[in-house]
Order: C-alpha cells, then sequence, then structure tokens
C-alpha cells in the first residue's frame, strides 16, 4: 500500500514538471515569435516615421504650420500601413533641440532647418499572453532636414521698369519715371511690384542656413 501511494506521489511530481516544462517550452517559442513580430513591427513603424520626417521637412520651407506638418507626416505614416499614435512634430523654432541635432549652429557655422517626428504603436502579441505578457509599446523618431537655398535675385532696374512711375508720358526726363528718383519714394512701377515678390522671398528664407544674393543691373551690373 505505501509503496502505491509513493508512486503516486511520483506520478504527480512528474506532471507537475511536464506542466512547468510545457509553460517554459511555450514561453520561449512565445518570446521567439512575439520577439520577431516586434521587431518587424518596430522596423515598420521605423521606416514610415523616416517617410514622415522627410515629407514634413520638403513643407516645412512653404510655411506649413505645425498641425499641417503633422497632417503630412500623419498621411505618409498612414500610407505605409502603420497605426501609430502620440504623433509628436517638432522643429527648430517650435522646440528646438539639442545642440547635437544641428538646429544651433556649432563652432561658427549656421543651424539647420530641421523637423523631427515621433511615434508610437502598441503591438499585441499571441504567445506571451500566457505568461502575462500582454502587448508592448514600441517608439520611433526620425530627423528630416530642408535643403538649404543658394539664390542670386537679378532685378532690372533701368527706366524701363518705372514708365508707370506717374511721369509725363511726353517726357523722356521726367524725374517721376527716374528709377534713381521714383524709387527713393515708392512709387516706381513696375519695380515697386519687383521688390516686393523679391522681399517676400526673402522673407520666407532661413538664415543664416539659406543664402541670397541681389544683384541689379540698367546699363552696368551692382551687387
Amino acid at each position: 500500500m505505501s509503496s502505491f501511494i509513493f508512486n503516486s506521489k511520483e506520478r504527480g511530481q512528474a506532471i507537475m514538471l511536464v506542466a512547468i516544462a510545457l509553460v517554459g517550452v511555450i514561453a520561449i517559442i512565445g518570446i521567439m515569435v512575439d520577439g520577431g513580430v516586434y521587431l518587424n513591427e518596430y522596423s515598420r513603424l521605423k521606416r514610415a516615421v523616416d517617410a514622415g520626417a522627410i515629407s514634413a521637412a520638403l513643407q516645412l520651407r512653404e510655411g506649413y504650420t505645425i498641425s499641417e506638418l503633422s497632417g503630412i507626416a500623419t498621411q505618409f505614416i498612414q500610407l505605409n500601413s502603420t497605426e501609430a499614435t502620440n504623433l509628436v512634430i517638432e522643429t527648430c523654432d517650435t522646440s528646438p533641440f539639442s545642440q547635437t541635432d544641428g538646429c544651433k549652429g556649432q563652432g561658427g557655422s549656421p543651424g539647420k532647418k530641421l523637423v523631427r517626428v515621433t511615434a508610437t504603436r502598441l503591438v499585441d502579441f499571441g504567445f506571451l499572453p500566457i505568461i502575462g505578457i500582454e502587448n508592448a509599446t514600441i517608439s520611433a523618431s526620425a530627423t528630416g532636414e530642408a535643403a538649404s537655398v543658394d539664390a542670386i535675385l537679378v532685378i532690372d532696374s533701368s527706366a524701363s521698369m518705372a514708365f508707370e512711375g506717374g511721369g509725363d508720358p511726353d517726357r523722356g526726363d521726367d524725374p517721376a519715371d527716374d528709377p534713381s528718383a521714383c524709387n527713393a519714394h515708392d512709387t516706381c512701377q513696375p519695380f515697386e511690384d519687383i521688390k516686393g515678390v523679391a522681399e517676400n522671398f526673402v522673407t520666407n528664407l532661413y538664415f543664416p542656413f539659406d543664402r541670397v544674393a541681389v544683384v541689379t543691373f540698367d546699363t552696368d551690373a551692382h551687387p
């Protein structure tokens, strides 16, 4: 009778060991499978965030607001079949990065025009819930840089650009149509319109990251 009881205990212990081992095997399989899922989803999120950062940086020069840049980045992230949450858009003007990110130039060099996109996503697991791990949050960040602009504006400042300055059309020497005279009073036309377009262009540049030179000419060029 005692031998029977002893064997029953051994069988009971064996079942417990098998059960524990089975849980361990499932946990190992879960780590392998769900670990692969985790890495795959992170790669997808990283590619999507990279695309979002590049697209947002391309639109940054157009003067888009943070809200508009966020919408652009979100579209590109969704095009990469990734449902991201907690999307954060940062620019050097609204949320300066650290020195190492390039917003602030180092060693006298100019800073850069950057957009940083950060997003997170919840990844659900298939095997790991058996050991109490339901899901995990992944996060990825990418920085896009708007290309610099080196431009030269060449503007005609000859008398032909002031023929609508209000002077007498029968007088070729009327000072009202003389650029050197009417320019001082902002009455030269169409020269004033051209100046306005040039000023608007320069205002939207990012100094000292972008550079621009202005050359005017009549009979000669004047930098």
